[in-house]
């Protein structure tokens, strides 16, 4: 027998074929979707937004998997082919320091051909350091994302107006002692160790021992914010004997601050003393730290190249040779408008001063500037941007010689590596058990 319902005419179904067709996105489509955004300087595609706005707009529900792929094909659609940009290494380098003379670079591959190494310094920093900036660097090595796999190495140091100065990049496979010995080393070629030289890094050993094999006879500074971290179990007050030991202009100070920490914690004491003082607090450096006394400086500009990171390699050394371009030029034009002749930190800070001694000034007749380091003086600003980083053309326009551009690079082997790719930076095991050891 046969049963009689009521009938409605409300539809679940999608009606529009369009949406009913998305629904069954393929990821190169969805791929040339996202891939425009890329064209736009500093554009990231995260997945989660990535995720979120198809359903939102789209009404397609893109699994994480389906957006990973989606996301690599959109780099390459962008960017060129992950494993070719590789063998463009060798042209590309060419034609960097074709386009800025003494431009120096190193790259090491196997006996097989297999990218192992790469070193970068674009000759209009290494004139600049070598001229007008003081002789204090930071260095830095952060991991490669997405299909790249390895290590970047980063050296950066501060001009008198404290901004981030980059000197160098490299790559490496990954942190250990060779790679590091193998960059420094590069870095020596370079930048001549200036007298009074001060490196700054955090407390990776690999980092240690390649400094103490490379450069020897240069001062070897800790960054005060992962000792920082290392201690934070010791409680606020001895933390705030800490930072006043280590940001002390005078020995007097340090001394009165590094006794009061030993009241609160004596095995935070006894850590800081074994570690070496003139490596962390200030007053007690071998040679002038300034403000250096983190190596914050060389992992901004990690934070900087974050999206970078998990580009082809020939894009990223493009990314950052952009993003020193567009320094250099802001703030060259910024400096040669300056009316002052002391950078605006340096004003600051004295303003105060300056101000209260005015008297004795006009009664002396001095120029209180002229006690001033020139490593803070406009002039000298200006002539660390004096020379404009020079662009490189898109490579279907590249003219390289041929026993350059018939260099066999590979890429090195790529293992995809099991769970959600992280953005952040793991703690070392050193830092762990430094936590561990140091309650």
């Amino acid at each position: 027998m046969w049963r009689i319902t009521n009938l409605t005419l409300d539809h679940s179904c999608y009606t529009d074929l369009d949406r009913r067709v998305a629904r069954q996105v393929t990821a190169k489509v969805a791929a040339s979707y996202f891939a425009r955004r890329l064209v736009d300087e500093g554009c990231v595609l995260r997945l989660k937004e990535m995720i979120d706005e198809m359903l939102r707009l789209h009404g397609i529900k893109m699994m994480y998997s389906l957006a990973l792929r989606t996301r690599s094909l959109a780099i390459d659609m962008t960017n060129g082919d992950f494993e070719k940009s590789y063998q463009r290494i060798p042209s590309y380098l060419y034609l960097l320091r074709e386009r800025n003379p003494e431009t120096i670079y190193n790259y090491q591959t196997t006996h097989e051909d297999v990218f192992l190494h790469m070193f970068v310094a674009i000759g209009q920093c290494i004139r600049a350091f070598e001229s007008s900036l003081r002789p204090i660097i930071v260095v830095d090595g952060t991991h490669l994302k997405g299909r790249n796999r390895g290590v970047l190495f980063v050296v950066v140091t501060k001009d008198g107006n404290e901004q981030i100065f980059p000197l160098a990049i490299g790559l490496g496979p990954i942190e250990n002692d060779e790679s590091w010995t193998w960059f420094l080393s590069n870095l020596r070629r370079c930048y001549n160790p200036p007298k009074g030289l001060m490196i700054v890094s955090d407390q990776h050993k690999s980092i240690e021992n390649a400094i103490r094999y490379v450069y020897p006879n240069a001062a070897h500074g800790l960054c005060y914010h992962h000792l920082h971290k290392n201690l934070t179990r010791i409680g606020k007050e001895a933390l705030i004997h800490f930072k006043n030991a280590a940001y002390a202009y005078r020995v007097e100070g340090f001394g009165k601050f590094f006794s009061e920490l030993e009241l609160q914690s004596h095995s935070a004491h006894t850590r800081l003393s074994l570690i070496g003082v003139e490596r962390w607090a200030r007053s007690r450096s071998p040679v002038p730290r300034y403000s250096f006394m983190t190596s914050n400086a060389a992992e901004t500009l990690n934070s900087r190249l974050l999206w970078a990171r998990r580009l082809p390699v020939s894009s990223l050394l493009e990314t950052f040779r952009t993003i020193v371009e567009k320094w250099f030029d802001e703030r060259r034009a910024s400096a040669m408008s300056r009316q002052h002749e002391l950078t605006e930190p340096a004003y600051n800070k004295l303003a105060v001063q300056v101000e209260l001694s005015h008297h004795l000034r006009v009664r002396a007749r001095l120029n209180v500037y002229d006690f001033v380091s020139g490593y803070f003086k406009t002039s000298n600003l200006i002539e660390t941007y004096e020379a404009p980083i020079r662009g490189i053309s898109h490579p279907d326009d590249w003219n390289v010689p041929s026993k350059i551009s018939s260099i066999v690079v590979q890429p090195p082997a790529h293992i995809r590596q099991s769970g959600h790719p992280s953005m952040s930076r793991a703690r070392t095991a050193f830092e762990d058990e430094s936590i561990r050891r140091w309650k």
